[in-house]
Formats: C-alpha cells, structure tokens, sequence
C-alpha cells in the first residue's frame, strides 16, 4: 500500500495503461494535466482521448514500450 500510495502522490504525471491502451491508474498531476478528474479517466482509451497523437515520436515510443515491455520516458 505505501508503494502505491508514493506513486500516486509523485510530483511527475503519472498514468498506467492495460494492452487495450485503457487507462488504469493516474493520478491527481497527470489528471490535472489533461483538465479532468481521476474517476473519469480510469476505463478510458488514450487514443480516443487524444486521436491525433496517433503517429510521431511519441506514438512510436509508446508503442515500442508496450510491445517490449519496457519503460520509456
């Protein structure tokens, strides 16, 4: 629990995405980034939300994190 507590108190946008690209967990600063609350993010699909973010570098890096299972920043 304190783990998961540190991480959802972190000071950097935080958001965790299922092989569905389905949001799971983000917390408060990463939902203050986009303008919405905790609640209404989780079960979202972060392409729906950002449908043009779907070629570039950051497209790219998010897929290569995914289908590797690595970390990218």
């Amino acid at each position: 629990e304190a783990p998961a507590r540190a991480v959802g108190d972190a000071h950097a946008a935080i958001t965790l995405l299922d092989r569905d690209w389905r949001i799971v967990f983000v917390n408060q600063r990463s939902a203050d980034l986009v303008g919405a609350s905790r609640e209404s993010l989780i079960g979202r699909c972060i392409w729906d939300m950002y449908p043009g973010a779907t070629t570039g570098t950051a497209f790219h890096a998010f897929t290569r994190a995914m289908r590797d299972q690595v970390v990218v920043t």
